[in-house]
């Protein structure tokens, strides 16, 4: 509001605070509600105030305030040079939060060290009037920074006051204090476990905490998601509900209530003390906003929650179902190194575990449900027993299941598997060979197990697949070669891993090429076997004898004590060659290059699979025979030819073809037709004009016709010197293109540009504008295309403008020719058309001449 004074002094002040509440704080005045602004009176005549041009004021102030629950609370006005209210004036403003308006924190700082914050006697003042004029001043000055030391007082309560209001907008300019958001926390200070004073019970402890000062901080538990039983408790486990900032809590749930994972929900209130502002919003700009103070205290709530999953435990024994002579073990002995999958039925968990040395092995922290333990491995020198599954079922949390498994006792054996993707191969062909079903199928480890794969001399190994392995093992590679023996590849390789291993990176000397390699396993369990396919991939050397044969050998062995054991499998493949012969003719005699029809002539292919992807690029030459080798059988190739002799046009049809049984030959003859070149122009033009008519001129045929690109295709048109080039229009053309329009003049003959345009716009050249000297005309124009395309031409026809000039004799003849240009090679192409046409001139009868003749150039 106004203060008024005996001098009117006006100032414009604008404020700015923000509170931003985590947990949405609930305040005394919430915002967008619309609160009635009173005055209680004015505040006194005790503070005077000298403002900058000397003249000492009387400050006097209405007490403002808001009510709110049988309460009221102070209002401080922003906006000194409008109308506020005052004992005559009262209007409601609309609560905001302060985020809009500048200099909050001072603000806030001098409100809480200030009127209501503090009461008017911590503040050194006699009453509530007094405590609101102070605060309200020092609220202007840290406003519009005004100098505090003019203020003095007309008694000595005016002067407690004046130094009141130096003393709160120094704190508000320069204080340290920052509004802190009305936000209560709890946080877990330990994890969900079973409870260390109850073993009967999990707990979790909890602590809450503020950054501001909180009282009244209840917790409540939501009974929908807490077990029965569920509780709060102190640390002590005594139950209580009412905490103080700070203080740790409990959760305590009883354990066989906890039959599937919990989520248990809580929530937390208390009132935080924040000492708010809002903002006041007047109902027009030609009233004043206020800052509104409210209860020092927010309500704060916040949510908190303890999740848990129950768990039991599974605990296997495995004995010996009688005496064993082997390892002298008695009926009942517990056996170590037997091991088994642990699964639940829903498969989420799957766990290999293995019986220790007193034949046990425990599985704690499962989750709750039903178990299906399977035996995977007997100990050494113990064959599994009938019975390999067995169910188990956990039902709350700490439940324990125990289960016993007896094992009995004998012969070593291994197995080993390989096929090859084809029966038949080719030069340079891969081959692709499958090594599976890789066992141990004795009932004892075996020690040295090795796999080796004897390659034949005819192929080279590319790379491999290892495969994966049901025992984690860490194994190596090593290999052969016709030179070298037993060199090391690889080691540490791991059994779960599918390795892939490049052979072609291995450096080999000239001749040098691997005959074998061994994966070198050590030891294996009982029931070693490979989890997925080795895949050993090969290509066929080329210049191998047709239709003879080479074959692929692959062995495992192993020994246990002193005997040893061994598997083997070979693979033949049959030698085959498909070949490709490819010659390139003319279809008939040439103008150009004088050949005669048959003649072979140079091209270039791309040779495509049968989705049309590149393969390679096939250089075929006349003056030799073309063989291409080693394509697969069933498969559809085409060519696609890219290039072949100047003067011939190149075939843009694919040709197809397939080899249809091993050890085919194809022969492909492919004709060329020779390059027909054509350029082409028409033009049409009035055959009589008068002086001083402008005339139309039409093209027509403007293209290139040949069957073949070609290039610096131009068009341009020579204009006679009896007419004046007005406008061309230049039509539109089949292909996308840019060109460029130059011209030269009488007095200029070298091309000048006049600008580049696109073929699918049918542009309009002004050759009026074009800035000519007196007595300079355009002489001829051209259109410059470059390269085009075999049928290009006009979609929409050129026409040219053009204006008869006034001073043309009498049945004078005026030629306009045309013509267009072009290369192919070393060939130049033209094509050339002229329009005629003769002037007349209007007279009276009587005046009629002979008319005379000639053609003017």
């Amino acid at each position: 509001m106004k203060r008024k004074i005996s001098q009117k002094i006006i100032s414009s002040i604008l404020l700015l605070f923000m509170i931003v509440s985590q947990f949405g704080g609930v305040f005394a005045a919430q915002v967008g509600e619309t609160k009635d602004l009173v005055s209680l009176g004015e505040c006194g005549n005790d503070l005077k105030y000298t403002n900058s041009q000397g003249v000492t004021v009387v400050v006097l102030t209405h007490y403002v305030v808001y009510n709110e629950n049988g309460k009221q609370y102070p209002a401080y006005c922003l906006n000194v040079n409008l109308h506020g209210v005052d004992d005559n004036d009262s209007y409601g403003v609309e609560v905001q939060d302060m985020s809009q308006v500048a200099n909050n924190q001072a603000v806030w700082r001098v409100l809480l060290n200030g009127f209501p914050y503090k009461s008017a006697a911590e503040m050194g003042l006699d009453n509530d009037y007094q405590a609101f004029a102070v605060t309200k001043q020092a609220v202007y000055s840290v406003l519009d920074g005004r100098d505090t030391s003019r203020y003095f007082g007309a008694t000595e309560v005016g002067n407690r006051m004046a130094n009141k209001v130096r003393e709160l907008a120094n704190i508000g300019r320069n204080g340290t204090q920052t509004y802190q958001d009305p936000v209560i926390t709890t946080n877990a200070i330990t994890n969900a476990g079973v409870d260390n004073k109850d073993k009967n019970y999990v707990s979790q402890t909890f602590v809450v905490n503020s950054q501001v000062n909180m009282k009244d901080i209840k917790v409540i538990l939501n009974g929908q998601s807490a077990p029965e039983g569920t509780k709060v408790t102190d640390e002590n486990n005594n139950s209580k509900t009412t905490f103080n900032k700070g203080e740790h809590f409990k959760v305590l749930v009883p354990r066989k209530n906890i039959k599937s994972e919990i989520n248990i929900q809580f929530s937390i209130s208390g009132q935080a003390e924040t000492f708010p502002i809002l903002f006041g919003k007047a109902p027009n700009s030609n009233l004043q906003n206020y800052v509104l103070t409210a209860d020092p205290f927010v309500l704060s709530n916040a949510r908190g929650s303890m999740s848990y999953n129950p768990t039991g435990n599974i605990e296997l024994t495995k004995v010996t179902s009688g005496d064993s002579t082997i390892t002298g073990d008695k009926k009942g002995t517990g056996l170590k190194g037997a091991v088994f999958t642990v699964k639940s039925k829903d498969g989420k968990f799957v766990k290999e575990m293995t019986t220790d040395e007193y034949g046990k092995f425990k599985l704690s922290g499962l989750s709750l449900g039903e178990y299906i333990i399977s035996e995977k491995l007997a100990p050494d020198y113990y064959l599994k027993g009938k019975d390999t599954e067995f169910e188990v079922k956990l039902d709350f949390d700490g439940d324990k299941k125990e289960v016993t498994v007896e094992n009995t006792p004998v012969d070593i054996k291994v197995n080993v598997d390989k096929d090859a993707d084809k029966n038949e191969a080719q030069g340079k062909e891969i081959v692709n060979y499958e090594i599976d079903n890789i066992k141990n199928l004795s009932n004892v480890k075996l020690n040295e197990f090795t796999l080796t794969d004897d390659l034949p001399k005819e192929v080279r190994i590319q790379n491999l697949e290892t495969g994966t392995y049901n025992e984690d093992l860490k194994y190596s590679i090593t290999y052969n070669t016709n030179k070298k023996s037993n060199i090391k590849l690889q080691e540490g390789l791991s059994t779960k891993t599918n390795n892939k291993i490049d052979f072609t990176n291995i450096k080999l000397e000239n001749g040098e090429y691997i005959t074998s390699y061994s994966l070198n396993f050590g030891t294996v369990k009982i029931g070693f076997s490979n989890n997925s396919k080795m895949k050993v991939v090969t290509k066929v050397e080329e210049g191998l004898l047709d239709k003879s044969k080479f074959i692929n050998n692959v062995k495992v062995n192993g020994t246990y004590l002193k005997a040893k054991v061994e598997d083997k499998d070979d693979v033949p493949v049959k030698v085959y060659e498909n070949i490709l012969k490819i010659k390139k003719v003319t279809k008939e005699y040439n103008q150009y290059t004088n050949l005669d029809a048959g003649t072979k002539i140079n091209a270039t292919f791309e040779l495509l699979d049968e989705n049309q992807k590149y393969i390679d690029t096939l250089n075929v030459k006349s003056n030799q025979d073309f063989i291409y080798k080693y394509l697969e059988t069933g498969k559809t190739y085409y060519l696609k030819e890219i290039s072949t002799d100047p003067y011939y046009v190149i075939n843009t049809d694919l040709v197809e073809f397939k080899f249809e049984k091993n050890g085919q030959t194809i022969e492909l003859e492919i004709k060329n037709d020779n390059v027909n070149l054509v350029v082409g122009v028409e033009k049409e033009g009035p055959t009589e004009a008068q002086k001083g008519e402008i005339i139309t001129y039409d093209f027509n045929k403007i293209g290139n016709f040949s069957n073949t690109d070609v290039n610096n295709f131009i068009w341009k048109d020579k204009l006679p010197r009896q007419v004046t080039a007005q406008s061309l229009q230049t039509g539109t053309w089949n292909e996308e293109l840019t060109y460029k329009v130059q011209y030269i003049t009488n007095k200029n003959t070298n091309w000048k540009d006049i600008g580049e345009y696109s073929t699918t716009k049918n542009n309009t050249i002004d050759f009026t504008s074009l800035g000519l000297e007196d007595g300079e005309f355009v002489k001829e124009y051209r259109i410059c295309f470059g390269k085009v395309k075999q049928g290009f031409t006009q979609v929409e026809a050129p026409k040219l403008l053009a204006k008869v000039n006034d001073n043309v004799q009498n049945n004078k003849i005026f030629v306009n020719r045309t013509y267009v240009t072009a290369t192919y090679q070393n060939t130049k192409l033209e094509a050339k058309d002229d329009a005629h046409t003769v002037v007349y001139t209007k007279t009276p009868a009587k005046d009629k001449e002979l008319p005379k003749t000639g053609l003017d150039y």
